[in-house]
């Protein structure tokens, strides 16, 4: 075991966590771009093979249900896109805390350390799909609506399932499924630093976060609100900065649409503050993965042994290194 007994969480790694992708965001964009172009280029093309369902207008039961249809074919390919780049992402994070490996350049790393850190991922959002189903059983019985796990074409079924639930559902089982959700999200805590470990050893080990994190439950929940707060923030801030682009907009088509000598521009300005708006919010959420797996490398870097032997570097995969 690599880990020392009695060692705890601090609650600054919050902070730090959410310093980091803003301290080290260029390299973030090296070892990310590529990648991300890659997915951009294959989900375009998913797109035109199958046909966009975004051009569908949903206004009726009916074109939900079209809507779902039509969307089913690009889930899986977008979903697996977003695990390809969020991997690839992690892994680069987990080695440049834990084993001071550089953010570089990166096109598609096939290693034994992504290998075992998507295992990993697909493990746990399934595990979190069923734990966000539960909890959504238990709110729906309180009269709680929130949104359901998988989202958009899992909608209406998701809702139809909640409302029979809370029909027929009595409160000896409301308290049974409470208490089952409540066990799986401490386990799912517990086991919150196998991440880390198959990023830097290419191995998925259970015992070894199980360990490592006795004792540290309720330390790991309580800096995680801390930097759930500050990330709030963060989002707050973007937010508005697209509420001001919006208030830009309206301004300048309403000025631009009293010029007559410039005819397209009332509809070229609002299309272009929305591609604006899009990469906003993707390079919000591209800081916001930054931050969570940032903290859990710091949690398992304060928890871990320092003294753990640092593994062998694997061959590289498939163009791992761009001039490495």
């Amino acid at each position: 075991m690599y880990h020392e007994s009695g060692r705890k969480i601090r609650f600054g790694i919050a902070w730090e966590a959410v310093r980091y992708p803003f301290a080290n965001i260029f390299g973030l964009l090296r070892l990310t771009l590529l990648p991300a172009l890659i997915s951009a280029a294959l989900l375009y093309a998913a797109y035109r093979l199958f046909g966009s369902p975004i051009s569908l207008q949903v206004e009726t039961p009916e074109d939900i249900e079209r809507f779902a249809k039509a969307i089913v074919p690009l889930t899986m390919p977008f979903w697996a896109l977003c695990l390809f780049v969020s991997v690839i992402m992690a892994v680069g994070i987990h080695r440049h805390i834990l084993r001071g490996e550089g953010l570089e350049w990166t096109l598609v790393p096939i290693r034994g350390y992504e290998l075992a850190y998507a295992a990993v991922a697909g493990l746990f959002t399934a595990a979190t799909f069923i734990e966000q189903y539960l909890f959504h059983l238990v709110a729906g019985w309180f009269g709680i609506v929130t949104p359901p796990p998988l989202g958009g074409s899992g909608f209406t079924a998701a809702q139809y399932d909640i409302v029979q639930f809370v029909k027929d559902a009595s409160p000896a089982l409301i308290a049974t499924v409470a208490l089952l959700t409540a066990v799986l999200i401490w386990a799912h805590v517990r086991l919150a630093l196998v991440f880390p470990h198959a990023a830097v050893t290419g191995r998925i080990s259970l015992s070894e976060s199980w360990a490592a994190m006795r004792g540290n439950v309720w330390r790991f929940v309580v800096a995680a609100l801390l930097m759930s707060i500050l990330v709030f923030v963060v989002y707050l801030l973007t937010v508005l900065a697209v509420a001001v682009l919006g208030f830009v907009a309206v301004t300048l088509k309403a000025l631009l649409a009293m010029t007559p000598q410039i005819p397209y521009a009332p509809d070229v300005v609002p299309v272009s503050v929305s591609v604006f708006t899009i990469i906003l919010f993707l390079l919000s959420n591209w800081l916001l993965i930054g931050m969570i797996v940032a903290f859990v490398s710091f949690i398992y870097q304060d928890l871990v042994d320092g003294s753990a032997p640092v593994p062998q570097r694997p061959a590289s995969g498939l163009f791992a290194g761009i001039g490495s």
